[in-house]
């Protein structure tokens, strides 16, 4: 999609979002167990089972998607702004960062997070 796609739309919740993949991912795999398991002695179970991966082989991509190309926290052309201003320095570069923007994002979130209660335990402990 490009950069002047994004200026009409809203933005969405990511809480919302990776809970939703999160919660398909893990209870879709577990009810693709037990059926899968109980399709070994029941055709009725084994139909379940194929059509329920038919419904996550198609969805958990689609959910993927979702999660890394729309915007969340940000303003939506924030993503076209960044990779706009790399693409003098490099613009291989450039569109990794605009392919990837939500994934970076979100990996940095995750690390300063991890860093802050890295501190807030070594702290408690006595570490620091």
């Amino acid at each position: 999609m490009a950069c002047c796609g994004l200026s009409g739309r809203g933005m969405s919740s990511m809480l919302g979002l990776l809970l939703f993949v999160t919660l398909s991912v893990v209870f879709g795999g577990i009810a693709l167990l037990l059926l899968g398991s109980l399709g070994l002695f029941s055709r009725r179970f084994r139909f379940w089972a194929e059509t329920l991966w038919t419904v996550l082989s198609v969805s958990v991509p689609r959910m993927f998607h979702e999660l890394l190309n729309d915007s969340y926290f940000w303003r939506p052309d924030l993503k076209c702004v960044v990779s706009g201003k790399l693409f003098r320095f490099s613009p291989a570069f450039s569109g990794i960062v605009f392919k990837y923007f939500n994934l970076i994002v979100l990996g940095v979130l995750f690390g300063f997070v991890a860093l802050l209660i890295g501190a807030i335990v070594g702290v408690i402990n006595g570490w620091g």
